[in-house]
C-alpha cells in the first residue's frame, strides 16, 4: 500500500495526528508501546481534532489526544514538533497537575484520585535516551513517592537511530517493536522517507492500518485546513512562530555579535602592522634593529 504524502500535513502534523489518533485501536496500540503496559479504554479517545460541543475533559486540559482507560487511569498523548526545553518542562509538569487537580474529591477522599500518564512525543529533539519516564521519587531513599503521575517523553530522532551492526556493542535502550514502527512513521518528512516506510514494513499490519488513516485523514485536506484554524492550533502555531522566531533572533545576533567581533579583530590587525612598520622605519632612521 502507497502513503500518500503530504507536504504539510505530514505524519507529525499535531493536527493529523490529532485526527488519526482519535482511532481507538490505534491510540491504544501508540499508549501501550509507550508506556509498556497494556492500554484498554472504556471509550474512543478524546481528539482536539474532533473536539467534541461538550467535552468538558478537553476544555480542562489541551491535549492533543486523552482517553479513559477501564480502570479509571488517564493517557494522553501530545505531537510536539518544536519547544524550548525549559517550556517543555514546565509544560510537562503542567499538563500532570493538572490532570490531578482537575480530579472532583468527593468528602476529602484523595486516595480515590486516579493516576494520569501524560506522554510527549518529541520529533525535533536530540536526547541520548530514547524515551524518558519522569515520576515523583524520593531524594532520600530513591524510592517512587506515588504512582498517581507519569510523564513520558519519546524522542523520535533517537529511538530512529539504527542500531550498530552485530559484533559492535550496542549499548542501546530495548525499544519496543511498535514504538520503533511508530516512530518511524513520524520521522516520515518526504516522498523518499515514505518509500523508505512502505519497502521497511511492507508485510506489518500496524504499518498497513497507519498507512491507510493516514491516508483517509489527507484525503480531504480542505477539512484539515479548517481544523488547523481552530483556536487551539492557532495558539500552537503562535507559540512555534514564537519559538522559530527566538531561535531565528538569538542566531542573528549571534552573526551580528561574530561580524562585529571579526571586524574589530581585523581593525586589531592592521594597527599592529602599522605599529610594526613605524617601528621598522624608526629602527632603520636610527640604524638600529628593533
Amino acid at each position: 500500500m502507497q502513503l500518500n504524502y503530504h507536504k504539510h500535513f505530514c505524519p507529525c502534523n499535531d493536527v493529523v495526528f490529532s485526527v488519526m489518533f482519535e482511532n481507538k485501536d490505534l491510540f491504544c496500540r501508540l499508549c501501550s508501546s509507550v508506556s509498556g503496559k497494556e492500554i484498554k479504554l472504556i471509550e474512543n479517545p478524546h481528539s482536539q481534532g474532533l473536539k467534541r460541543e461538550k467535552d468538558a475533559l478537553l476544555n480542562k486540559i489541551l491535549f492533543d489526544v486523552v482517553g479513559i482507560t477501564e480502570n479509571s487511569e488517564l493517557y494522553s498523548i501530545d505531537m510536539q514538533r518544536s519547544y524550548s526545553q525549559l517550556r517543555q518542562e514546565a509544560r510537562g509538569v503542567y499538563y500532570m497537575c493538572r490532570a490531578i487537580s482537575t480530579q472532583p474529591v468527593k468528602d476529602m477522599r484523595y486516595e480515590d484520585i486516579k493516576p494520569v500518564h501524560i506522554s510527549f512525543l518529541l520529533t525535533k529533539h536530540n536526547e541520548k535516551y530514547p524515551v524518558q519516564h519522569i515520576e515523583l521519587v524520593s531524594r532520600e531513599t530513591g524510592k517512587r513517592y506515588t504512582d498517581l503521575v507519569e510523564l513520558i517523553l519519546v524522542y523520535v530522532n533517537a529511538v530512529n537511530k539504527p542500531k550498530k551492526p552485530k559484533g559492535e556493542v550496542d549499548n542501546s535502550i530495548e525499544i519496543d517493536d511498535d514504538l520503533r514502527l511508530f516512530s518511524r512513521f513520524f520521522g516520515i518528512s518526504s516522498v523518499k522517507k515514505a518509500r523508505d516506510f512502505e519497502s521497511e514494513f511492507s508485510e506489518n499490519k500496524l504499518a498497513e492500518e497507519l498507512i491507510a488513516v493516514y491516508n483517509e485523514t489527507v484525503a480531504n485536506v480542505a477539512d484539515l485546513e479548517e481544523i488547523e484554524k481552530y483556536d487551539y492550533y492557532k495558539a500552537r502555531l503562535m507559540e512555534f512562530d514564537m519559538e522559530r522566531g527566538l531561535a531565528e533572533g538569538i542566531a542573528a545576533a549571534v552573526e551580528k555579535a561574530e561580524a562585529k567581533a571579526n571586524k574589530a579583530e581585523r581593525e586589531r590587525a592592521k594597527y599592529e602592522k602599522k605599529v610594526a612598520e613605524l617601528m621598522a622605519e624608526i629602527a632603520r632612521l636610527s640604524g638600529k634593529t628593533v
